[in-house]
């Protein structure tokens, strides 16, 4: 056991933790900090826990931070599931040096999506993906959700994939990149039969049904999102369905 929680410094990590270049680690809670609104905090190598920002102004920098962070050039980025301008989730940056937080984007919970509670992707090219798991629609938080990109320099938010339904809804989970412009990731509803999808989306904005779940031995209703190993495979897990209908592990091969 490293640390132990006790709700002033946080609650409920549930995002999952990052490592930087001399083993320092850094995460989300969901819940708790000095606010009750969860927080972004710091354990080092030595074993020292450092609260970096705890949120606590509903709609000045979100609430309910649930997924891991992405940590570039000093500045960690993530986002919170709730809270904001529009009250539907934004995207932040916490500046380590000053431990100062910036809303880089409010979720309007339109066509431009809501509830974002999957982890963020660079592009290593100053964009960042994620998704959005419900929005995409013109009628406030109904969608199937989208896949957005987000400049961190420019702030320009655009857009990339909304969800129909039938190929995909509710994509909770995160982006994974292969480094080569594509982007791979899972819903937990929708496709040909709803039980959930895994997908690609390539360098153009086209997105591709590799998978649809049918409930059966193959599994249903994908969490978490995938693996990507060195020859394209992808590897996942799904919440229900199998032989027992308690989750599957699967494969892909595109």
């Amino acid at each position: 056991m490293l640390y132990n929680f006790n709700g002033t410094e946080g609650e409920a990590p549930e995002g999952n933790l990052i490592i930087d270049v001399d083993g320092n680690l850094y995460g989300t809670t969901s819940n708790g900090g000095a606010n009750d609104s969860g927080s972004v905090f710091a354990f080092s190598v030595g074993g020292t826990f450092v609260q970096l920002y705890s949120f606590g102004n509903y709609t000045n920098d979100g609430i309910g931070p649930a997924s891991s962070l992405v940590l570039n050039k000093g500045v960690l980025y993530g986002v919170t599931t709730e809270g904001g301008a529009h009250r539907c989730g934004t995207v932040f940056s916490v500046n380590l040096e000053s431990k100062t937080e910036k809303v880089l984007y409010s979720f309007r919970g339109r066509k431009d999506g809501a509830i974002p509670v999957g982890g963020l992707a660079p592009d290593g090219k100053g964009k960042l993906s994620g998704t959005a798991s419900a929005g995409g629609s013109s009628r406030g938080t109904a969608g199937n959700g989208v896949v957005f990109m987000l400049n961190v320099e420019s702030l320009q938010y655009s857009v990339v994939h909304t969800f129909t339904g039938l190929d995909g809804s509710q994509p909770v989970a995160g982006l994974i990149s292969d480094g080569q412009g594509n982007f791979y990731g899972t819903t937990y509803a929708g496709g040909a039969q709803g039980y959930g999808t895994v997908f690609q989306l390539n360098s153009a904005g086209v997105l591709t049904t590799l998978y649809s779940f049918t409930n059966g031995t193959d599994g249903s209703y994908p969490y978490a999102g995938v693996a990507l190993d060195s020859s394209g495979n992808l590897y996942g897990a799904a919440t229900r369905g199998g032989q027992y209908d308690w989750g599957t592990l699967f494969e892909i091969i595109p």
